[in-house]
């Protein structure tokens, strides 16, 4: 009787009592979103290279920053600068992107994207394909 009583206890209560959290990811996922940052320049100028990022325009990308924003999250900023034909890159830039991340399994992973110009694909699709692969291009950089 007491045995059938104590199973019944613990199948009412057991269901109730919190589980272990999962653990943070810590200072792996620092060092491989330091890692990451360190590929990124190189990253974003085959990126606007190969996808002709703004043509009839060149631009030049500028990592801003690369910011843990959370415990498994993080955002990537790159300004946009208008470059001329003499290769004089303007100081300001013209626009904005910004990409965030998320850590699971051991990687960073892009997951979505977001223009300073919320219109920008009415300038020009190749806008938003473009932020689409260099998400591929930070996933791929960040598997190194």
């Amino acid at each position: 009787m007491r045995a059938t009583l104590l199973c019944l206890v613990a199948l009412l209560v057991v269901p109730y009592v919190d589980a272990a959290p999962a653990p943070a990811p810590g200072l792996k996922a620092k060092e491989k979103l330091r890692a990451l940052k360190k590929r990124l320049p190189a990253v974003l100028e085959r990126w606007v290279k190969e996808r002709k990022v703004g043509h009839p325009f060149t631009y030049t990308p500028v990592l801003r920053r690369v910011r843990a924003i959370g415990v498994a999250e993080a955002k990537v900023v790159v300004h946009l600068h208008l470059r001329d034909d003499h290769g004089k890159v303007s100081d300001s830039a013209e626009y904005m992107l910004t990409v965030y991340l998320t850590y699971y399994d051991g990687l960073w992973t892009a997951v979505r994207f977001q223009w300073s110009y919320p219109d920008i694909h009415k300038i020009n699709d190749n806008w938003t394909d473009a932020a689409h692969f260099l998400m591929d291009a930070i996933d791929e950089a960040a598997e190194k």
